[in-house]
């Protein structure tokens, strides 16, 4: 998967940019707010989160790590896809979107075209009890659960396959992955 590209941006919308890596252009979908920042001919480094649908590949951008994680968090909400989160990402910063849910500010995502009142309120729920699961998860679990999650795995899922595997924590990362994808097949 793509998690990085750095290059020279040759055009730019709204909400997208194309980014030229050695010769090679990556359309890449990114919040307004972060479109604005960014100027034509200029070498940037997105952080991305690349996103497969059923007949297409996707690229969304970030300026940071930390935005990347919470469009990922948004978008592990049922109901809520990649355009979704791009849409509160370009309304809402990624601490204002973490305050919202700590303070259950269910208005606020209201306030967002396409998100409406059972939908703002499933979104508050979801972000709120994620937010209390990681915060109970130790590190070593996160950079799994964070890549089996992007590997289609739930949360709950992802905790699982992890315990199902003997001596996980004396394992790299890239054997536990490996272990939990042969126990799928």
């Amino acid at each position: 998967m793509i998690a990085q590209l750095t290059g020279k941006v040759t055009s730019k919308s709204a909400t997208s940019f194309v980014i030229d890596c050695n010769g090679v252009g990556f359309t890449v979908n990114v919040p307004f707010t972060y479109a604005q920042t960014i100027s034509v001919n200029s070498t940037i480094t997105v952080h991305v989160q690349t996103v497969f649908g059923r007949n297409d590949m996707e690229l969304y951008g970030f300026a940071s790590e930390k935005d990347k994680e919470i469009f990922n968090v948004i978008t592990s909400v049922r109901g809520i896809g990649a355009r979704a989160g791009i849409s509160i990402l370009s309304r809402l910063s990624a601490d204002e979107v973490m305050k919202a849910i700590d303070l259950n500010q269910v208005e606020l995502f209201k306030t967002i075209p396409g998100i409406g009142n059972k939908k703002a309120e499933t979104i508050v729920f979801n972000l709120r009890k994620s937010a209390e699961e990681t915060a109970a998860i130790p590190d070593s679990h996160k950079e799994i659960i964070s890549a089996l999650r992007s590997l289609g795995f739930s949360h709950k899922e992802a905790m699982q396959k992890i315990s199902e595997i003997s001596d996980w924590q004396k394992k790299s990362v890239a054997d536990v992955i490996h272990e939990v994808l042969k126990k799928t097949k």
